[in-house]
């Protein structure tokens, strides 16, 4: 097929169309039709005619033939592509934008989205880096852009400037455009007149509302900064004021803002939601006038809604948006609660155990077998030690709730109250509830203990016979 199409390409008429699709063939031909979906294209070779989306063919040669017919006429500057870094830090922020050289000590340096300074980074602070395709203009200035691609391409010929001029109109350097336009048409006025005619209307009507387009760009910037209702207050005050594509560029910057922003509030919330939880049960777990009846009533009922306002308050937002951006998370991690030595409170305590007369130990028996002289007497003894019953089982007094409130530290009463809320409560997602074992007893629930009786096994005095805390796994 590929020597087809070369035998029908060398044979084509002038002024032939070669278009290079995805898989290294092509076409050549006349091209009839180009809009949005792709082009219809009649072939020299056998006169037939194709119908093939842009996505056939190579970026290139889609990109210059939308360009040529004038079908890539864009809203907006930032448009323009460049290969940058998303950093993910190890308290969880995360910021989008270009890696510059390396610091003399080491340090990684980035420049990140609205932020002209370059920032330097320990290695430590650095969780992961990705690549990723950002907007040259969230990291680089208009004419930063433009002094680097006149260096890189010295334009000196129609292609050069119309390639520049075209650039210039991505970038936003409008005045920029204009004159390299202008150098097309002193070259050759007869390249492609039409477009830069409706190109230089444009631009015409760009630069009389440089106004406005400043104000997208001070918009974009608070944006940049998390400042979301800053930007908001400056886009709301061109409603009603634009018309025809400045309207849509409005609307799209605003679509932009809000998506950026509900992305930004649901990151807050994952990390700030478990954060205001766990300080306002420390309060609560140190305040010597509560109960653990009132605790429980706290963390269940109260807590829940000052969680809400406190973000609400602290992110500039109602609390309805808040519960229903925390409904939207999609957090991949997980976080441990711990009942500790409270979980008694929560799981039914065991019966005591009833000793095991066959267990070594459970009873004390004579001196066995006996030596020489001995054998009857010391059989007798051990007879005897196998007929007496075995010790019973020390019973401790077993705590109460009160009781082990009252006993507890701070820490431990904090961390039950945080357990009980993130599994009983409704704001958390409970993975699952495991055990782990007692720290005092191993995991068995009950501890050996030397008696007057001999070697008995008692409930541990921590666990109560639980042999383990309770452990919430939530996110």
């Amino acid at each position: 097929m590929a020597g087809l199409l070369l035998a029908g390409a060398l044979a084509a008429p002038a002024g032939a169309e070669l278009v290079n699709l995805k898989g290294g063939r092509f076409l050549q031909g006349e091209i009839l039709e180009a809009g949005e979906q792709g082009i219809r294209i009649k072939v020299y070779d056998t006169g037939g005619v194709f119908v093939l989306p842009w996505d056939s063919l190579l970026p290139r040669d889609a990109e210059r033939i939308r360009l040529e017919r004038g079908l890539d006429v864009e809203d907006s500057p930032l448009v323009l592509m460049v290969a940058g870094v998303r950093v993910t830090f190890t308290n969880g922020e995360v910021l989008e934008g270009v890696e510059l050289e390396k610091s003399p000590r080491g340090e990684r340096v980035f420049r990140f989205a609205g932020r002209l300074n370059p920032t330097p980074l320990k290695p430590e602070r650095i969780l992961k880096v990705e690549e990723i395709q950002i907007s040259a203009l969230d990291v680089y200035t208009t004419d930063e852009l433009y002094r680097r691609k006149l260096e890189e391409d010295a334009p000196d010929d129609v292609a050069g400037h119309f390639s520049m001029a075209r650039y210039c109109t991505l970038i936003g350097a409008y005045e920029q455009a204009k004159d390299h336009f202008g150098k097309v048409q002193e070259l050759d006025a007869a390249h492609k007149p039409d477009y830069i005619k409706r190109e230089m209307a444009r631009l015409d009507v760009l630069l009389a509302n440089r106004e406005v387009q400043e104000q997208f760009l001070r918009a974009r910037r608070l944006r940049y900064s998390n400042k979301f209702e800053e930007a908001r207050d400056l886009l709301h005050q061109l409603e009603g004021k634009l018309q025809g594509e400045l309207a849509e560029q409005l609307l799209k910057e605003q679509e932009t803002l809000e998506k950026e922003r509900t992305v930004y509030v649901i990151g807050r919330l994952v990390s700030e939601w478990p954060k205001a939880a766990k300080n306002l049960c420390w309060k609560a777990a140190n305040d010597p006038d509560l109960k653990i009846q009132k605790a429980q009533e706290y963390a269940l009922r109260e807590m829940p809604k000052e969680i809400l306002e406190l973000l609400s308050q602290r992110l500039s937002t109602s609390a309805k948006e808040i519960k229903e951006l925390w409904g939207k998370r999609k957090a991949t991690g997980h976080s441990r609660a711990y009942y500790g030595s409270g979980t008694f409170i929560v799981e039914k305590i065991p019966p005591a155990r009833k000793p095991d007369p066959n267990k070594p130990g459970s009873g004390s028996g004579g001196s066995g077998g006996g030596g020489r002289g001995g054998g009857n007497q010391g059989g007798r003894g051990g007879n005897q030690g196998r007929n007496q019953p075995p010790p019973r089982p020390q019973q401790e007094k077993l705590p109460t709730p009160d009781e082990w409130w009252q006993q507890a530290g701070g820490a431990e009463r904090s961390q039950w109250l945080m357990a009980l809320y993130v599994e009983k409560g409704k704001d958390m997602t409970v993975i699952e509830v495991t055990k782990e074992n007692c720290p005092t007893c191993g995991g068995h629930g009950v501890r050996r203990k030397t008696t007057e009786g001999g070697i008995a096994e008692v409930r541990c005095e921590r666990c109560l016979g639980l042999g383990g805390d309770r452990v919430v796994k939530y996110r």
